[in-house]
């Protein structure tokens, strides 16, 4: 019996172990002139960055150099049940003329709430986005919508799909489009850079998926200057009478 008992546990054992995570990893890749994608994960390979939820590397080929100075995700910031988010800061040189598209993913966002599953995608370019770059936002939040790049690919059941106007050089740009998540659920962002030999470019640029505050925690927290100043007339009007 002993034996049998023994034999169970390592059984169990061996098949948490051997498991996949449920959480997929924080990933950037990069693809130039519609070539293969070079994919760097969190902590893995080219990611230079030793926290975990930030990978920074340096990418170059014939057409481009360029730097990922940072890329942002959970457990970071951004992973709560009101608010998801990524960001990413990049700067680089086209060595040849061409195109360069890099791409954002993570997964297993932290399910939606208050009310559950609706808010509000948001894609925000910042003020250093060359002309001609564009930034696509995903949410892919639909019934088993929780995919690595998710939407990029080929937009699945639920993806929302945000696409900012072509940036001037300099320009911010902020668009944003309402969205439902089931959960879990995953964010993707793709940005595509374009320019001649020896042109520069550089771009730090955020998405984030913010589910609205309920409406009886916004009337309670309006409410409650109120509420503690009616109490303190009343305490004044005991103290005269």
């Amino acid at each position: 019996m002993r034996k049998f008992i023994l034999a169970a546990a390592l059984a169990v054992v061996a098949l948490a172990s051997s498991a996949p995570s449920a959480d997929a990893a924080f990933k950037v890749r990069v693809s130039t002139n519609g070539g293969a994608f070079t994919t760097v994960q969190d902590n893995v390979g080219l990611d230079i960055a030793p926290t975990t939820g930030a990978i920074t590397f340096f990418y170059s080929d014939a057409v481009v150099m360029f730097n990922v100075n940072v890329g942002q995700s959970k457990p970071l910031f951004g992973n709560t049940n009101t608010v998801a988010a990524m960001d990413i800061t990049i700067t680089g040189t086209f060595l040849a003329g061409g195109s360069v598209i890099v791409d954002i993913t993570d997964t297993d966002f932290t399910p939606p709430a208050n009310p559950a599953g609706t808010g509000g995608l948001t894609a925000n370019l910042g003020s250093s986005a060359p002309a001609g770059t564009t930034f696509i936002g995903y949410l892919d939040g639909g019934p088993g919508g929780n995919n690595e790049f998710g939407g990029i690919a080929g937009a699945s059941v639920g993806s929302q799909l945000l696409t900012t106007p072509l940036a001037t050089a300099p320009g911010t740009l902020v668009t944003s489009i309402n969205g439902v998540a089931a959960a879990p659920y995953s964010l993707s962002a793709r940005t595509t850079f374009s320019g001649g030999a020896g042109s520069g470019f550089s771009l730090d640029n955020s998405l984030k998926f913010v589910t609205p505050a309920p409406a009886g925690l916004v009337l309670a927290l309006v409410g409650a200057p109120v509420f503690g100043l009616g109490a303190y007339i009343r305490r004044r009007r005991t103290v005269k009478a």
